[in-house]
């Protein structure tokens, strides 16, 4: 009788059927699991490797996923204020119209009112997630955190990235707690305008002013609210930036646009130009301002007083106007000054 533990023949099938079967697991494994290396006993340095890998690989997912609610609520406050800006376009259009003679003032009125309660309402749908960006209590925290991305360093620690929103001076409506509303609609805006007058005569309605040499230069500073104090150049440029293609000022319309070009240019904004039934320079502004003294060099001789400005400092004064919150508008007794303040 032969014995299969003799029989080499048997033992080499035996084993070959055993590797089929090794083989045949493995296989599956992989086949079920998706992966080559899906246990540690496959091989523990790749499998170390894989886990973090795939671990890493939901952690992005994670943040794709913050990201979207991020990128969705932003899309919401920024859809909110696109139409708010629309209802206020649509508010100061009926204000123009409450200027002219004529006009029911409480007609008007009436229809403002209606307006001011769709900016609320446009605010307070705003959101998304629970979060309203444009629409917040004195407890809602002003700094909001959206994940962004995560890394891994050297030593294996994983970090966390966010982006930070300040939403303080994109709210609405909001106050502080204390009884002080400070969103953008519903808090007091202060109309006190400050304006200053030059005190000199422009001369350019009849003589014509030319900067006719390219070291023509007038200068003068301009100094906003608790701001440093920046140098306003007026060259042969800035005219023809303005659009005095013959660097010719001829007229007070000119001379308006020049000095409005030159402000631009000094990147002072705010400040409004105008040039008074006496020739003078009227600067204006919704800010604290101060107008420094203004001297004047070059070939052709221009001076200062030429184009109404005063080579010593000139006083800025305020005439107030009152204050409101565009919630609160109420225009039924309000005369038209008050209305164009």
């Amino acid at each position: 009788m032969t014995s299969i533990i003799t029989n080499t023949s048997a033992m080499t099938a035996l084993q070959s059927l055993q590797s089929i079967n090794n083989a045949l697991d493995t296989t599956q494994a992989r086949i079920s699991t998706g992966y080559r290396v899906s246990e540690a006993q496959d091989n523990a340095a790749y499998w170390s490797i894989a886990t973090t890998m795939r671990s890493d690989n939901n952690a992005l997912s994670a943040v794709s996923d913050s990201l979207g609610i991020g990128a969705a609520t932003v899309d919401a406050a920024y859809t909110g204020l696109n139409s708010a800006k629309d209802m206020l376009d649509t508010i100061k259009a009926k204000l123009t119209t409450a200027t002219s003679d004529g006009v029911d003032k409480s007609k008007v009125q009436s229809e403002i009112t209606a307006l001011q309660g769709q900016l609320q309402t446009i605010a307070e749908s705003a959101s998304f997630s629970g979060q309203n960006w444009l629409s917040t209590g004195s407890s809602a925290a002003l700094s909001k955190e959206i994940v962004s991305s995560i890394a891994r360093d050297a030593t294996g620690s994983l970090t966390v990235g966010s982006i930070a929103v300040d939403i303080t001076n994109v709210r609405l409506f909001a106050d502080d707690g204390a009884g002080t509303d400070t969103g953008i609609l519903n808090k007091t805006i202060d109309l006190t305008k400050y304006s200053n007058t030059s005190g000199v005569a422009a001369t350019v309605e009849t003589s014509a002013v030319s900067f006719a040499a390219a070291d023509d230069l007038v200068t003068f500073s301009v100094k906003i609210g608790g701001g440093a104090a920046k140098t306003v150049e007026i060259t042969d440029q800035t005219l023809l930036d303005a659009g005095l293609t013959d660097t010719t000022i001829r007229s007070n319309a000119d001379l308006a646009a020049v000095l409005t070009q030159a402000l631009k240019d000094a990147d002072i904004t705010g400040i409004d130009v105008a040039i008074d039934a006496s020739d003078n320079v009227v600067l204006s502004s919704t800010d604290t301002f101060s107008l420094g003294d203004a001297a004047a060099s070059g070939t052709t001789g221009i001076t200062a007083a030429s184009i109404g400005l005063n080579t010593t400092a000139t006083t800025t004064s305020a005439a107030s106007a009152g204050a409101a919150a565009v919630d609160t508008i109420d225009i039924t007794s309000a005369s038209v000054t008050d209305i164009k303040n």
